[in-house]
């Protein structure tokens, strides 16, 4: 997910981060057409996220400027880059000896300074928390990042196929990928398999359900399909306006939310001797795919098992909010025709 920074600035910034069990990894990118030896990107990590009003040993201030020199970093752990409409930068910090994993929370700020804007001395710098640019000496008012596992990944690959509720011979070209119970011993599951063409994108969702209840007031208690969609994959705690959330029913009844609508989906179901098959059409409207996009995805399987009882598949985000949070989809790959040698 890409955060943009705060701040006056002539041009404006973001940053990405990713980790491992040894290194914190940051790309910063900056739109800023003219260059200055004075450029720079300021980067801030408080390690054990004290949030303490003067530094402490495992707090790190690193400065790396556009021209390539660097204050705080070793020669090899980053890398300045000119880019079309300005620079970017990319950093490794290690962790110093501290044990991080899933959850675990660090604090982070940025502040990227325009050089050209007032000689020498920052003029109103982008910052993403501390608006008091009291990052070197102060950690309290850092943002906070926290650590969360890679989300799984699959690809849709190019090509067209009917509705109709049959597998397509072109559906064995997509990789399949698989939806599993969360946390129970029994309910539903299913395996996806996606494609494109133009503004298009088509889902293919085998259930595996022998017992189909259909009966419920509520949509979501019916046996059903949900597909998330982030196309803008900002991976934001909200629904902004290209996310999307449509349900498919196992007697083929489409439910909405979000930018969800009725003219966006065509949808068949068929009933097999395991379950039911969902085929859809789903139509973009902030996306225009080409090879090499991802927008982001999830997928859903509403499993009603009588009795009130109800189980839930899911493809990546394993909490009860894809409906208004899309920072836990998988990755949907858009692939070219050539590489699968179409």
């Amino acid at each position: 997910m890409s955060t943009t920074l705060k701040g006056n600035f002539s041009g404006s910034a973001s940053f990405r981060t990713l980790w491992d069990q040894s290194n914190l990894y940051i790309l910063v990118d900056v739109r800023d057409a003219k260059a200055d030896v004075n450029d720079r990107v300021d980067i801030f990590v408080d390690h054990n996220n004290g949030k303490t009003t003067s530094y402490e040993a495992d707090d790190r201030h690193v400065i790396i400027k556009r021209l390539g020199k660097a204050e705080g970093a070793e020669p090899r752990s980053y890398r300045v880059r000119e880019t079309k409409n300005g620079y970017s930068v990319e950093l490794s910090i290690p962790w110093g000896g501290i044990q991080v994993g899933s959850e675990y929370e660090a604090g982070l700020d940025i502040r990227v300074t325009d050089g050209g804007a007032s000689g020498t001395q920052p003029y109103n710098p982008l910052y993403w928390n501390d608006r008091t640019q009291s990052q070197e000496q102060d950690t309290s008012k850092y943002g906070v990042i926290q650590l969360a596992p890679m989300p799984k990944s699959a690809q849709a690959v190019q090509g067209i196929v009917q509705i109709d509720g049959k597998k397509d011979a072109l559906w064995n070209k997509a990789v399949p990928f698989e939806v599993k119970r969360l946390n129970q011993t029994e309910g539903a599951e299913a395996v996806a398999h996606a494609i494109w063409s133009g503004e298009y994108l088509y889902l293919l969702v085998d259930v595996t359900d022998p017992n189909i209840i259909r009966d419920s007031i509520n949509p979501w208690d019916q046996d059903s399909v949900e597909i998330f969609l982030d196309e803008n994959h900002q991976r934001t705690p909200y629904f902004q306006y290209d996310d999307a959330q449509f349900r498919i029913s196992a007697d083929n009844v489409g439910t909405f939310a979000g930018s969800a609508s009725p003219g966006r989906l065509v949808s068949a179901v068929k009933k097999t001797n395991k379950g039911y098959l969902v085929e859809a059409r789903i139509k973009l409207h902030s996306l225009t795919p080409k090879a090499g996009n991802v927008l982001g995805l999830d997928l859903q399987i509403n499993d009603n098992q009588g009795g009130g009882k109800q189980n839930v598949a899911k493809w990546n985000d394993k909490t009860n909010e894809s409906w208004r949070n899309t920072s836990q989809y998988g990755i949907l790959t858009f692939v070219g025709k050539n590489k699968h040698g179409d």
